[in-house]
């Protein structure tokens, strides 16, 4: 099975130059900006005409120069500091290689504007960023409104926190980056934090803080003693960027008495952090949760590494009144483990989805799990909430085109949703469809606990299999129901399938040791761990990782299909491989479907194959308003439009049997090596709009 996506560099590119564009607002009719991407994706800060560089080093450097050249640096930062004028686009560098011993505490300065922020980075020819050796001292700490500062390329460390460093003293410190208060414009980009109580934290308190970006830092090994300690926290935001960050053993220490505690994570956004955009990042062995997106969000392409739990979305001890949007995508879920010895293990879980909102979880991996304990998919009421009479359950959300494998269970249903209901516990307008969910420890595929509601629920065309007995594979209406059931109950177009993935045993040891790393996950994470500007390597970004276990289920990379196993020529009389579909999609602003197949079946495609199907009324879209091209160079096939086709949600189905290759073998419609069924691919009515062209994933 394989999404459709965009080549990886388009895919990344494009939204980052726009998250930039976002952060750095251009100024009219200026034709060069100051700020800007260079080809790499690194963030370039030129200075302006009126730029005023400070410089410092601790090693050559003496607090009674004036600091306007490196051969006239001052040593300490704070002298430094004290030389930047707020409101204008000063630039502090700190000498590479170099240690200091402060921080930048109490901070109330700010650049001029978006496009000419205030910049704090480096300067020098040695490889290693400044190195800020803060002891029981904050990294960066600010309760000032301040605006449009850039901090670029400094490694911090609570160095007297680290059990592992000869300075070691013990629990006593502050935070790596402390911002308390309506800032709006902050980007941290290609830095790291280590050993703090949080290691960054930023609250909007007097109003929200805004247009905060995060990008391509680490933030690691954040703990604190009987009390909570977090990698990433934020509250009242909004216009949040997190992007190609790892964010690796945060919240607990195993070497210090005391050294964790439940509500200890990686990521924590409380329900005030308004729809951030997460993606391209690494979450790994946190205390408790990967991610914490209590306020909903954009969460795409992450890769979650033996967190206890990975994602939450929505639920928390407060509430977002009326719920939050979640867009869960592209994300792949690997393993998990226990806390505190309390068996953990689930991949998602959502609640308090809002109304109308659009929510969905499609084209995520969850896969091989230790614990075997808990759903891979949970849905839940947040009714410990104290604010839970704002709540709104679950409503309108599509789960559709996940793989679910060698996990516990598939998907699960809180008891406490009532299907049809209002408020905290209802449960409307839940779609699940296309998804894979195969070898369950268990021998459950999905927990559904309350009675099916057709009015509020729709499940369909999903493949379930499990080498136990089928009798058991749904718990439905407070009862253990079988396949057969299911299907006259439920789901009207299940489908009892074994899928035939290439290679789904693929964890991150076996992609490390690909690497030329260590085979191990400690061996991929130290690796990830030397990412900088100047060490940056392709195959230890989370793209990279969640291409290669992708493949293994789809055997699909994002430049294509992989060549085919054996010799045999295809059309050849010795053939008995059937063609896939490789990707689809649906572009609104052409109004086209494009697929791509594994091989040549131009001899046999016509423009009738293809069904379009209102979901709603079962109406089909007829044939004869379609025209179909195909490209034999690419095996790309193309149907467009002659006319506007009407807002709605349809299900779209390329007919397997009448499909074939030059051998004459038929359509695998759904990759398990074998002939049928049909192809499937859905669209939504606000695509069909054209209110956005999406890469839809296909079965």
């Amino acid at each position: 099975m394989k999404s459709c996506i965009p080549s990886r560099r388009a895919r990344v590119a494009e939204p980052v130059r726009a998250a930039i564009h976002e952060f750095f607002q251009p100024l009219e009719a200026r034709l060069l900006m100051a700020v800007g991407l260079d080809a790499k994706g690194w963030t370039t800060v030129t200075p302006s005409s009126d730029t005023k560089t400070i410089y410092v080093s601790s090693s050559s450097g003496s607090d009674s120069n004036d600091g306007s050249s490196p051969a006239d640096a001052v040593k300490t930062i704070d002298k430094g500091v004290s030389l930047l004028r707020s409101g204008a686009p000063d630039h502090l560098l700190l000498k590479k290689g170099d240690t200091f011993t402060s921080g930048f505490d109490n901070w109330l300065k700010s650049g001029r504007s978006a496009q000419e922020p205030l910049l704090i980075s480096s300067y020098g020819s040695d490889g290693e960023r400044p190195y800020l050796k803060t002891g029981a001292g904050p990294g960066f700490f600010s309760t000032t409104a301040f605006h449009d500062v850039a901090i670029i390329g400094l490694r911090f460390e609570a160095n007297t926190r680290n059990p592992d460093s000869a300075d070691f003293v013990g629990p006593a410190g502050r935070y790596g980056i402390q911002a308390i208060g309506p800032i709006n414009g902050l980007l941290v980009e290609d830095s790291s934090f280590s050993h703090y109580v949080y290691n960054a934290s930023i609250t909007g308190y007097s109003g929200y803080s805004k247009n905060v970006k995060i990008r391509r830092s680490a933030f690691t090994d954040s703990w604190a003693v009987n009390d909570k300690a977090v990698g990433f926290y934020s509250s009242n935001t909004e216009g949040m960027l997190i992007e190609g960050n790892l964010f690796d053993h945060n919240g607990w220490n195993e070497k210090t008495a005391g050294g964790s505690d439940h509500l200890s994570h990686n990521v924590y956004l409380w329900e005030s952090t308004r729809n951030p955009i997460i993606r391209d990042n690494i979450f790994a062995n946190a205390g408790q949760h990967g991610l914490q997106a209590r306020g909903g969000g954009t969460i795409e392409n992450n890769l979650f590494l033996k967190n206890p739990i990975a994602l939450l979305v929505g639920n928390g001890s407060t509430v977002r009144a009326g719920g939050v949007t979640a867009k869960v995508s592209g994300n792949v879920f690997l393993d998990s483990r226990s806390m505190h010895g309390a068996p953990r293990g689930w991949a998602i879980e959502l609640g308090n989805i809002k109304p109308g909102g659009g929510s969905y979880v499609r084209d995520n991996i969850i896969a091989n799990d230790s614990q075997l304990r808990h759903a891979a998919i949970k849905l839940e009421t947040a009714t410990i909430a104290t604010n839970a009479a704002d709540g709104t359950g679950v409503s309108d959300l599509t789960i559709e085109n996940n793989i679910i494998y060698d996990w516990y269970q598939g998907i699960s249903l809180g008891s406490k949703l009532v299907s049809g209901g209002a408020g905290q516990t209802g449960l409307n307008g839940l779609v699940v469809r296309n998804n894979d969910i195969q070898k369950m420890s268990s021998g459950r595929m999905v927990y559904h606990p309350q009675a099916y509601d057709s009015g509020s629920e729709d499940w369909s065309d999903n493949r379930y299999h499990d080498s136990s007995s089928s009798s058991g594979w749904f718990y439905l209406d407070g009862k253990p129901t079988s396949y057969d059931t299911w299907d006259t109950a439920v789901e009207a177009t299940p489908q009892d399938v074994a899928m035939k993935y290439p290679d789904p045993e693929r964890d991150i040891a076996k992609y490390s040791k690909s690497v030329g790393a260590a085979a191990s996950l400690n061996g991929f994470l130290a690796e990830v761990r030397k990412q900088n500007k100047e060490n940056w390597r392709q195959p230890f970004t989370a793209a990279a990782a969640e291409s290669y276990i992708r493949a293994g289920f789809t055997g699909v990379t994002p430049d294509g299909p992989p060549p085919p196993p054996t010799d045999v020529p295809p059309g050849s009389s010795e053939d008995v491989t059937p063609p896939s579909v490789v990707w689809s999609k649906f572009d609104a602003s052409t109004q086209t479907i494009t697929m791509k197949f594994s091989e040549d079946v131009s001899r046999s495609l016509n423009t009738s194959d293809l069904r379009l199907k209102n979901t709603k009324d079962n109406t089909l879209i007829p044939y004869d308003v379609m025209k179909m091209s195909y490209d034999r160079a690419t095996n790309t096939a193309t149907w467009s439009f002659r006319q506007d086709v009407p807002a709605a949600d349809y299900k779209v189905m390329l007919s397997w049997h009448v499909v074939e290759d030059a051998a004459g073998n038929n359509l695998d419609g759904n990759h398990d090596g074998s002939s049928g069924p049909d192809h499937v691919m859905y669209i939504a009515a606000a695509e069909i709009a054209g209110v956005s062209t999406t890469a839809i994933a296909t079965t």
